[in-house]
């Protein structure tokens, strides 16, 4: 039977795939969107959004906005969050309390999972991402294949998957590190959201956009959520929460900056900002 909290999160699921068939389809993704149906949506999406996720903030005293990137050197994410039951989408802005943020990682289950994990270099995904594209290792050598037959995946997805990972490590060599929203053809820098036309933003072939697999209909939050995701410690550390083939490419590459979303922070370094952030 269906609890209540199960009921409101498929009423909520409904009620999202209804706002996306009706607003973003047509504003983002259809053959009629444009300039103007962009700009619309998303400074119109962006100011509810950022109002509903700076909330816990506000009532913290500080006035931070939620979805702000930070360009911050790859080497200096270092450890992982041990915070529990992580939503990528709807822990935008929180204010968390306690020891998570000296704790080895609590999110996820099986081989892939960041569980037991202290600091991020330590994950098999980037112990083989280091063996295979810097040692040259064959992937057939790595611990990641094991780690994949472990989640059951078959050899036909693990070589779709592993086909990917080669192609993910060339772009960025190659091009250099774009958020999703560039990759989308989503130029969001000025006033005027601009529209690549020559991007195919909704089909199987934006192969970029990776996290749920298949899912290009993605509105504002979904897309300035599909980063590389970190919390913020009592001391201001920034901590791991998702995102680690980018991460890890990040690092192997030894790229300056790349973009990342702070989705919790310790209410202890919330105590210390009490005032805007720079």
């Amino acid at each position: 039977m269906f609890s209540t909290s199960n009921i409101k999160n498929a009423v909520e699921d409904e009620n999202t795939s209804f706002v996306r068939k009706c607003v973003i389809y047509p504003s983002l993704y259809s053959y009629f969107s444009n300039s103007i149906t962009a700009s619309f949506y998303w400074h119109l999406d962006s100011r509810y959004q950022n109002w509903k996720h700076s909330r816990e903030l506000r009532n913290n005293g500080v006035e931070i906005d939620p979805f702000k990137y930070h360009w911050v050197d790859p080497q200096s994410i270092v450890r992982v969050s041990g915070r529990e039951d992580i939503d990528f989408n709807t822990d935008v802005g929180l204010v968390v309390g306690g020891d998570w943020d000296r704790r080895a990682g609590q999110y996820g289950d099986g081989p892939l999972s960041i569980s037991g994990i202290e600091k991020f270099e330590d994950h098999v995904l980037h112990q083989s991402f280091k063996q295979h594209f810097i040692d040259q290792v064959p992937w057939e050598s790595t611990e990641l294949i094991n780690a994949y037959r472990e989640s059951g995946k078959s050899d036909k997805k693990i070589d779709w998957k592993l086909e990917r990972h080669d192609n993910l490590y060339e772009n960025i060599k190659t091009n250099g590190y774009r958020t999703k929203a560039d990759l989308l053809g989503i130029d969001t820098d000025g006033l005027l959201i601009r529209l690549d036309s020559s991007t195919i933003r909704h089909g199987s072939n934006t192969d970029h956009l990776t996290r749920n697999g298949y899912n290009p209909v993605r509105g504002f939050r979904d897309i300035m959520t599909n980063e590389v995701l970190v919390d913020v410690s009592r001391d201001g550390e920034l901590l791991f929460v998702d995102g680690k083939h980018r991460l890890s490419i990040a690092k192997l590459l030894n790229l300056e900056k790349i973009p990342v979303l702070i989705l919790a922070r310790h209410k202890k370094w919330i105590a210390s900002h009490t005032t805007s952030e720079q």
